[in-house]
């Protein structure tokens, strides 16, 4: 009998609770605010993991996309459903003003919601392998991928002086640091920057569930609002 073999089998945690313990662990790192890593790259990786990531992969997995054969596709599905959710979770959250924390745990519950499912019957397709034909599509997404990164890292000082920026940077802002505090008792837009259109407001802010997203990275990882969206 092998005994470390046998040991290992029993310490091992079943398969079906590895996934609720990953979503258990996102809301522990959450709650914690990032703990002795708060304000780092590292939490702020960490916060984007738990919180766009790991749930996208499993309501990918539940809609039975999780087991693509192509690598790509299976990020592209798992962005895909991680931006949907996230975004108009956020959105209703923005639109309804409840705090980025009680946000948080509404959308750690659905992970862990999403953790218990089991994976969707898988689409047909072909198996994945790498071949020396398709090298040159690899190398163009890297290309993409690099030029977006530059392009981003531009746009700190490029951009540092336009108006819009410092708008969603007011309204993260104001959301991290004052949760459930409204301006003027009006639905949140911004900290009166965004009273715009001659003091009528521009109200696709009230339903703004990409910032609301961020703001909640913020929030969790420590890491500034002004960082995240430059």
């Amino acid at each position: 009998m092998n005994l470390p073999a046998a040991l290992n089998n029993r310490l091992s945690p079943p398969p079906r609770w590895r996934y609720p313990a990953l979503a258990l662990l996102a809301l522990a790192f959450t709650l914690l605010r990032a703990g002795p890593l708060n304000g780092s790259a590292a939490a702020l990786l960490l916060a984007v993991l738990g919180q766009l990531y790991l749930p996208g992969w499993l309501l990918a997995r539940a809609l039975g996309r999780g087991a693509e054969p192509h690598p790509i596709l299976r990020l592209a599905w798992t962005l895909a459903a991680g931006l949907g959710l996230t975004i108009v979770l956020g959105g209703a959250c923005r639109l309804l003003n409840i705090p980025v924390p009680v946000y948080l745990l509404a959308l750690h519950g659905l992970t862990f919601g999403l953790a218990l499912l089991p994976a969707g019957a898988p689409a047909p397709s072909t198996p994945w392998r790498f071949t020396r034909q398709a090298l040159p599509l690899y190398l163009a997404v890297i290309a993409a991928g690099a030029a977006t990164v530059y392009t981003s890292a531009q746009t700190w000082g490029r951009l540092y002086g336009f108006e819009d920026p410092p708008i969603f940077i007011s309204m993260a802002n104001w959301l991290v640091h004052r949760p459930g505090e409204l301006p003027l008792d009006l639905p949140l837009r911004s900290t009166q920057v965004g009273v715009l259109l001659g003091g009528r407001g521009d109200t696709r802010f009230d339903t703004d569930g990409w910032t609301y997203t961020l703001a909640a990275w913020a929030w969790a990882s420590g890491a500034p609002p002004a960082a995240i969206i430059w």
